[in-house]
This record gives C-alpha cells, sequence and structure tokens, in this order.
C-alpha cells in the first residue's frame, strides 16, 4: 500500500497547490474592482473559498483512497480463498 498511500500524498500536495494557484488568481481578478477598504475582506473571503474548496477535495480523495484499500482487500481475500480451494480440489 505504499505506493497508493504516495499517489495519494501526491494528489493531495497537487490539490493544495491548485488551490493556492486558485486563490491568487481570484484575488488578481477581484481586487482591482474593488475599493481600498474593502480588498482585505476580498482577499480573506476569496482565501477561505478556496480554502475550503481544497479541503473538500482532499477529503473527498481520502476518502477514495480508503474505498479503494477495502476493495483490494476484499478481492485479494476472496483470490486467495479461490486459490486454496482450486489447490484442495
Amino acid at each position: 500500500m505504499y505506493m497508493g498511500r504516495h499517489s495519494l500524498n501526491q494528489e493531495t500536495a497537487k490539490i493544495k497547490d491548485q488551490v493556492r494557484i486558485q486563490t491568487r488568481n481570484d484575488t488578481k481578478k477581484k481586487l482591482p474592482n474593488a475599493k481600498d477598504g474593502r480588498r482585505p475582506i476580498f482577499n480573506n473571503k476569496i482565501l477561505q473559498m478556496n480554502v475550503e474548496a481544497g479541503a473538500a477535495a482532499i477529503r473527498k480523495l481520502e476518502t477514495l483512497y480508503n474505498s479503494l484499500c477495502e476493495t483490494i482487500a476484499i478481492n485479494l481475500r476472496q483470490t486467495l480463498e479461490a486459490l486454496q480451494i482450486e489447490r484442495e480440489a
């Protein structure tokens, strides 16, 4: 399962990087239209929205990873049982 965990960590890092880039891009798009006094509000709101989206994506990725691990374990167990039955026959 090390390779799977490594891939999960890579995907998590990718999502965090995408959130960082998206936050920066959203901030650049929104701030030129905002008045000076409202800039921190936009910055915080955009950052919060993007962090929440990134966290949701990471949670979903971890859920899928755990589900995949369970499926692989079940398939492995069933295959081993079938091989043992075949060997005994």
